[in-house]
């Protein structure tokens, strides 16, 4: 939101998983009409229920989706956009639903994997303070996810807002697993950190993110460089 305001944008910030306060909140904004519509829920099955909502109450040129790397169907290959959807878990098969649901002649979806920052509750501030507590940090050792910078994938969605670009993009800097991540940060940030291995192994989730660079011409930065460690 703060890059948004930045740029000039007028935001209005609908928050909220109850689908009755949702509804009660779009009903608000009937009147007014949109350059978008950003849905970034990572409850998938929110997801779903907002993209129906925004449909029916909300007048904008486009919906921004930002969608999961779990629609992939996993390979050691890192994968294009116009590779398999083929959901192994629950949260894939929402987040592919949440897709069809869109226009990709008029609409965009980007997919990515974990978002890192400290504005909002992450894999990243989950780790910092189970560490500072003292308590086990469980994680995959197996499973390979993108990440990215909260900041970063806001560029990505105002430029295509901007430049009015749709369709499908893949937006990642890093590929890892959850528990390298994990010593990545307790390493950087010098807390004594407990991991454990949680056994999971649910494949490699890796993706191509050549066409969002040729497209945009913008390499978002590594997660894994100097970051703020809050106090």
């Amino acid at each position: 939101m703060k890059s948004a305001l930045e740029r000039g944008y007028q935001v209005d910030a609908i928050l909220g998983n109850d689908p009755m306060v949702l509804t009660r909140s779009l009903e608000n904004y009937r009147k007014f009409h949109y350059d978008a519509t950003v849905i970034t829920n990572q409850r998938p099955e929110m997801a779903l229920v907002a993209i129906d909502l925004v449909k029916k109450h909300i007048k904008a040129k486009k919906i921004v989706l930002i969608s999961s790397d779990l629609v992939y169907r996993p390979s050691n290959i890192p994968k294009p956009e116009f590779w398999d959807i083929d959901p192994v878990t629950d949260e894939g098969r929402m987040f592919a639903r949440s897709e069809e649901m869109l226009d990709i002649y008029s609409d965009i979806i980007f997919r990515t994997g974990y978002i890192i920052g400290l504005c909002s509750i992450n894999l990243y501030t989950n780790i910092l303070n189970l560490a500072r507590s003292g308590m086990d940090i469980v994680l995959s050792r197996r499973t390979v996810r993108n990440f990215i910078r909260n900041n970063d994938l806001s560029t990505f969605i105002l430029e295509s807002i901007e430049r009015n670009i749709t369709g499908v993009y893949n937006v990642a800097s890093d590929i890892a697993t959850e528990y390298d991540f994990a010593q990545w940060i307790c390493s950087a940030s010098g807390l004594n950190c407990k991991i454990k291995d949680s056994g999971e192994d649910l494949g490699n989730y890796s993706m191509d993110t050549s066409k969002a660079l040729k497209t945009f011409g913008f390499r978002p930065s590594s997660v894994l460089e100097t970051y703020m460690f809050p106090k």
